[in-house]
């Protein structure tokens, strides 16, 4: 008897527990598997003004979901589609937690729920961008520049982010003739290795190669305070006309170009 009592109370529990998520619309057919709701963001780190993309999935067709970070319990509101999934994004403002956030996302009528970790960093101080064009005879210059910049390295407080383009002057930490970008730190040294990543062989003596370096660092190193860096041969700001009209910076031989100052002024 008390078999039959227990098969009936799973029974009738799972026959109320399959009727709860039909309504939510998490069931279409029988013998149906239930997936549980997930979420991705766009980055697990983020400061102060940082955009974070978030899209999810698993949970109940069109209904309204509420998304929280940490202590602030609705940062964002959506709806879910047909398929139980969405995307929307919200912004890390100065009231988020310094530290690791949980964010979550809940359904309004399914009741469930996901979360990933989002660890929120103080802004730093200053970050400084680093152009360095050493695809010309200043290439050794150009690596003991870098070296010299690594005695002090990024901290707490700074960023320090090169672009460095070589040619082949100077043979020296891989001898490696594409540009590569670093994130600086005390005692390093610009090796292959060291890279965060190789952007091929780079113009930099174009002015939207500057643009995309400037975009980048402040995206993936933002601070309060900015500081850009032309570093190669330059021709000076200006100079009487009749001596020499066209003032430039950043000349790369590898592309044969440079920069004049009104490409610099549109970066």
């Amino acid at each position: 008897m008390k078999k039959i009592l227990i098969s009936v109370g799973i029974l009738v529990f799972k026959i109320g527990l399959v009727s709860g998520l039909a309504e939510a619309g998490l069931i279409v057919e029988p013998n149906s598997v239930l997936v549980s709701p997930e979420i991705k963001l766009s980055s697990n780190l983020g400061v102060s003004g940082d955009e974070i993309k978030i899209s999810g999935s698993g949970f109940g067709s069109g209904e309204k979901i509420q998304i929280g970070c940490g202590k602030l319990n609705v940062v964002a509101v959506t709806y879910s589609s047909p398929l139980g999934t969405f995307a929307t994004s919200f912004f890390i403002g100065d009231n988020y937690e310094i530290g690791v956030n949980q964010v979550f996302a809940v359904g309004h009528s399914s009741y469930l729920m996901a979360q990933a970790d989002l660890r929120i960093e103080p802004k730093k101080e200053w970050t400084f961008m680093v152009y360095l064009d050493g695809d010309n005879n200043l290439e050794g210059c150009g690596i003991d520049d870098f070296v010299e910049m690594a005695k002090v390295g990024s901290n707490e407080n700074i960023n320090i982010v090169v672009q460095f383009d070589r040619a082949g002057y100077d043979n020296r930490y891989d001898n490696w003739e594409t540009t590569k970008r670093f994130y600086i730190t005390q005692g390093m040294t610009p090796t292959t290795t060291n890279a965060i990543e190789d952007i091929g062989e780079a113009n930099m003596g174009a002015t939207q190669t500057t643009i995309d370096f400037i975009d980048w660092v402040k995206t993936d190193y933002p601070a309060k305070r900015y500081a850009l860096v032309f570093w190669n041969h330059g021709g000076g700001w200006r100079e009487p006309p009749v001596v020499k009209p066209h003032k430039a910076v950043c000349w790369d031989d590898t592309s044969e170009d440079c920069q004049f100052m009104a490409e610099v002024k549109e970066a």
